[in-house]
């Protein structure tokens, strides 16, 4: 079992490019207004740049105002949210949200169009998200203003013939046979799962506890 069990890649980007894309999404179930913070960041230190920000559906329908950015040196506030010395925050948000939980998993895709002083589009990144809010009070778990249970089991990358290489699909058809048994959640025992798990855990509806291997 030794090697590599997962995928390595090369990627060729613009020389000019997002470097950072941070989404932070709440949800009030009192009003059902659905918040979401941008950060995006540059890699190098380009002045006159801007960005195009907002959110859609899945289905490519537009729910908020199209924010354009400047992206100027990260200010000290801002310094906590990027790592990029040039970069924009903005906050959008978004009335009558429909969010995120493990019964209803829905996702919106957040857009950030790169714009170089010609007001030529240089790239455009995008990342899907889920407008929820997760509070821990009276040895409860609320999700969304809602005291939740956790049915959960440990989770291993395996597979019976490949061992530790699983594949995409394996890993889909895994985890609908979990809540075709009413399993609501996973542990990552002991260490960070295949990333495209927790994609797949998003679109399916399922609460994740992340481990990173730091037993010791």
């Amino acid at each position: 079992h030794a090697g590599l069990h997962r995928s390595v890649y090369l990627e060729a980007r613009p020389r000019v490019r997002l470097d950072e894309l941070l989404v932070d999404a709440d949800y009030d179930p009192e009003t059902q207004l659905g918040t979401c913070e941008i950060s995006i960041g540059l890699n190098v230190r380009q002045r006159s740049f801007t960005a195009n920000l907002w959110v859609e559906t899945e289905e490519g329908k537009r729910v908020s105002r199209v924010c354009n950015s400047t992206l100027t040196f990260t200010s000290a506030g801002n310094r906590a949210r990027s790592r990029c010395e040039i970069s924009a925050f903005e906050r959008i948000e978004i009335s009558s949200v429909r969010p995120w939980s493990s019964e209803t998993p829905t996702r919106y895709r957040v857009v950030a169009e790169l714009v170089d002083p010609k007001g030529e589009t240089v790239e455009v990144v995008t990342a899907l998200t889920g407008f929820r809010r997760v509070v821990v009070s009276d040895r409860r778990i609320n999700v969304n203003g809602t005291a939740i249970k956790i049915f959960g089991v440990n989770r291993h990358d395996h597979h019976p013939v490949t061992g530790k290489t699983v594949t995409e699909d394996e890993m889909r058809e895994e985890l609908v046979l979990m809540k075709q048994h009413n399993i609501n959640a996973i542990r990552t025992a002991h260490y960070p799962n295949d990333h495209r798990l927790l994609d797949l855990c998003d679109e399916l509806g399922l609460y994740v506890v992340d481990e990173a291997n730091v037993e010791c």
